[in-house]
């Protein structure tokens, strides 16, 4: 069975950064407005391997993708050895600084 997620980005229209507090995180301060705009990601659970299938634009070896490493700290996190086919089909720009990758 394959899921599909809409991954959307957003454009920061303010964004201010504070100091790290006592966790080493920073707070922040943001309005951002999202856009009717997304990447499309189409999951499968399969054996073992994690695969990604970009369609767009190169984005670099599969195992530096935010993608491909969130599935593989899930699977970590849940505790399963198992795989997914994950095909990304990239809408937002990469680069252009709207959170694609994040989101």
């Amino acid at each position: 069975m394959t899921h599909t997620l809409h991954a959307p980005p957003k454009i920061n229209l303010w964004l201010c950064l504070f100091a790290p507090d006592q966790t080493g995180y920073l707070p922040l301060d943001t309005l951002f407005c999202a856009i009717d705009l997304a990447d499309r990601l189409d999951l499968e659970l399969t054996g073992d391997v994690i695969h990604l299938d970009v369609r767009g634009p190169d984005l670099g070896p599969a195992a530096a993708n935010l993608a491909y490493r969130a599935a593989q700290e899930y699977f970590l996190a849940i505790g399963e050895r198992a795989g997914a086919r994950i095909t990304l089909h990239k809408h937002i720009p990469a680069g252009a600084g709207l959170g694609g990758g994040s989101s």
